[in-house]
């Protein structure tokens, strides 16, 4: 039995309402006698006479606590206590029962009951143990509340966590990235100094192309590659070039030809570009896509403010690309190269003359155009 206590603090349900009380009871009296006890302690009260009502109302509702009688006229008092905790696993259970009831109160503590009232019963004695369940339930659901807190928590934890790590896991990608782009960065600098330390000393437009495309095949490993100088009337001619895998005759064919097509095609490019999509070529170069049919292209424009003074090349099979990294090397030697042709042009005093500067050169392979 419970000492009864004078604080009715606890007697609400942590969500400040009063603790509902379902009371299962056989006896209309006894049942309306005990509820008017605890409704004016200010519980809610909802009487049940047999096991029937008593599963209908959990199922219909939230209860803190069940008076149940340990003898029904259609149930066990203890076996109600373990199909109502089924169905309402918070709901704390306290028996009625007259003197004696060792076997039954036994059997009903275990299937779940939390406390007994003798018959007859003592309004002290029944109020205190229907304020320690409800104290019980109070309890209970604080601290499932706290779980279902701290479980929230947790589930933003680790969603925060996961964005956390996410975001680590980017930032990891960008500086990887940024680290790959400085790197290439400092590498397509080092060319370009390379390069420059070579040319810089040539004023002759003949050794200053050979130089460039010696340089530059170093880069890119074996290729075609041609060098196209405007002339006067805004056209191009071949300046230089380098045949890798094709007939002389076929190749001074198509480099000709190229002057034609493939040159004043990329006078305007901005920057390095590759082509290594037929529809792409084809939308550049029209028909004229043909002539280099399963070739992979780079090409560029080597200009001087607005004035193109030369337009770079290369092209081989598509089934091999060219190096990782090329395409920032050639664009830091492109500026190089236009400053030096801009500087040989300025030398000579030649800028109109265009491919007039150059003469012949004997190897079938590296050529100088007439």
């Amino acid at each position: 039995m419970t000492t009864p206590r004078k604080s009715h603090d606890l007697d609400a349900n942590r969500d400040g309402r009063p603790a509902r009380v379902l009371i299962v009871e056989p006896e209309a009296g006894a049942r309306a006698e005990l509820a008017d006890l605890l409704r004016a302690e200010g519980y809610e009260c909802d009487p049940a006479p047999g096991r029937a009502e008593a599963l209908g109302a959990v199922s219909g509702a939230v209860y803190d606590v069940a008076v149940i009688a340990l003898e029904l006229p259609d149930a066990d008092g203890a076996d109600l206590v373990r199909r109502l905790l089924v169905r309402a696993p918070s709901l704390k259970a306290v028996m009625i029962g007259a003197e004696p009831m060792r076997d039954n109160a036994l059997e009903a503590l275990r299937a779940g009951a939390v406390d007994l009232i003798t018959r007859p019963i003592d309004p002290a004695e029944a109020l205190a143990s229907v304020r320690h369940a409800a104290d019980l339930a109070a309890r209970d659901a604080g601290r499932d509340a706290r779980l279902r807190k701290l479980e929230r928590l947790c589930n933003v934890l680790s969603g925060t966590r996961r964005d956390e790590a996410d975001r680590v896991e980017a930032l990891c990608r960008e500086l990887e990235d940024a680290s790959r782009a400085l790197d290439e960065h400092a590498g397509a600098l080092r060319v370009s100094s390379e390069y420059r330390a070579v040319v810089e000393e040539e004023l002759d437009i003949e050794r200053l192309l050979r130089a460039t495309l010696e340089f530059m095949l170093r880069r890119t490993g074996p290729t075609n590659a041609a060098v196209y100088l405007p002339s006067n009337h805004a056209d191009f001619s071949l300046g230089a070039y380098v045949n890798y895998d094709s007939p002389k005759e076929t190749a001074d064919v198509l480099l000709d030809h190229l002057a034609d097509t493939l040159a004043p095609a990329f006078a305007e490019a901005e920057g390095v570009e590759v082509v290594d999509d037929p529809d792409d070529l084809a939308g550049r170069l029209g028909e004229h896509a043909d002539w280099l049919d399963d070739a992979r292209v780079i090409a560029f424009a080597c200009r001087e403010g607005d004035e193109c003074l030369a337009v770079v090349t290369f092209f081989r099979d598509r089934g091999s690309p060219f190096p990782d990294g090329l395409i920032e090397e050639l664009d830091a030697i492109r500026g190089v190269f236009a400053a030096q042709l801009a500087r040989v042009a300025r030398v000579h005093h030649r800028v109109d003359h265009g491919p007039d500067w150059l003469e012949a050169d004997e190897s079938d392979d590296f050529g100088l155009a007439a």
